[in-house]
C-alpha cells in the first residue's frame, strides 16, 4: 500500500483468511519515509493443490478499508494453477535384450513445452540411448516424453545387473521442484545352447539333442527344432521345464533311427 500515513494491521487478503491451513497473511511494516507498507500472502504448495484440483485459477485480492466512510483500497492477482505430474503406465517391466525397450512419460498439467526432459540414469549422446522431449499440446496441457534403449544398451546394461531403474524427471516451479515418474526395467539375455555343434550319427539307433536355454524369466512352450516338427513320423519334441533358480529350460529333440 502506498498513500498511507499509519501502519495498517489485519490487512484482508480475500478469499484466504488467517489460521486457515495453507495460507499465511503478514501485514508488513510501516515505511514513514515512503508513505508506503507491504503486506504478503503466502499460499502453501499443498493448498495450491487443493485449489487447483477444483478450478483453473483463484483470484486473491489484497484490501486495506481507509476514511470516515470505510472506503476500499484493493489490489488483485488472478492466480492460474498448474499441478505438474509425470506418469509411466507400466512401474515394473521385463524385456528380453534382443530387442530395444521404449519407455513413455506422460507430463500432465503442463503450461508449456517441457524441454531438456531428463532420463536418469539414460543421457543425450551416450550410445544406446535416445532421448525424446516430445512435443507440448496446448489443448491437453500435456507432453508425451519417450526413452529408447537399444538391444545392444540392454546386453550391456544385462551383463553387470538384474535390473535398471529409469527416472523421467521434469523441474517446474520458482524453487526448481522435481516431477518425476520410474519404470523398473528388468533385463533377460537369452541364450540358447547346444554344445556339440557337430556330431557323427549312426542310424542303427535314434539320436537325441539337448537345447539348453539360459537366462530366461518364464517357461517358454513350442520350442522349435526346424527342420523337425511335431506330428511328423520319427521326431519327438519336448520343450522340457522351466527352472526358476537358475532360469534355464532344457528342450529336447530325438531322432527315431
Amino acid at each position: 500500500s502506498s498513500g498511507i500515513n499509519a501502519e495498517y494491521g489485519g490487512v484482508k487478503w480475500a478469499p484466504a483468511t488467517t489460521g486457515v491451513d495453507g495460507y499465511t497473511l503478514e501485514d508488513g511494516t510501516f515505511n514513514g519515509e515512503s508513505n508506503t507498507q507491504t503486506s504478503k500472502l503466502t499460499i502453501s504448495a499443498a493448498k495450491l493443490q487443493t485449489l487447483g484440483a477444483s478450478k483453473d485459477s483463484e483470484t486473491f485480492t489484497c484490501k486495506i478499508t481507509v476514511g470516515t466512510t470505510n472506503q476500499d483500497v484493493t489490489a488483485t492477482q488472478v492466480v492460474t494453477i498448474f499441478n505438474p505430474t509425470a506418469t509411466i503406465s507400466t512401474k515394473t517391466i521385463t524385456v528380453y535384450a534382443v530387442e530395444q525397450h521404449i519407455i513413455t512419460c506422460v507430463l500432465t498439467d503442463i503450461d508449456k513445452q517441457m524441454s531438456g526432459v531428463k532420463w536418469a540414469p539414460a543421457t543425450t549422446g551416450v550410445d544406446g540411448y535416445t532421448l525424446e522431449d516430445g512435443t507440448f499440446n496446448g489443448e491437453s496441457n500435456t507432453q508425451t516424453s519417450k526413452l529408447t534403449i537399444s538391444a545392444a544398451k540392454l546386453q550391456t546394461l544385462g551383463a553387470s545387473k538384474d535390473s535398471e531403474t529409469f527416472t523421467c524427471k521434469i523441474t517446474v516451479g520458482t524453487t526448481n521442484q522435481d516431477v518425476t515418474a520410474t519404470q523398473v526395467v528388468t533385463i533377460f539375455n537369452p541364450t540358447a545352447t547346444i554344445s556339440t555343434k557337430t556330431i557323427t550319427v549312426y542310424a542303427v539307433e535314434q539320436h537325441i539333442i539337448t537345447c539348453v536355454l539360459t537366462d530366461i524369466d518364464k517357461q517358454m512352450s513350442g520350442v522349435k527344432w526346424a527342420p523337425a516338427t511335431t506330428g511328423v513320423d520319427g521326431y519327438t519334441l519336448e520343450d522340457g521345464t522351466f527352472n526358476g533358480e537358475s532360469n534355464t529350460q532344457t528342450s529336447k529333440l530325438t531322432i527315431s533311427a
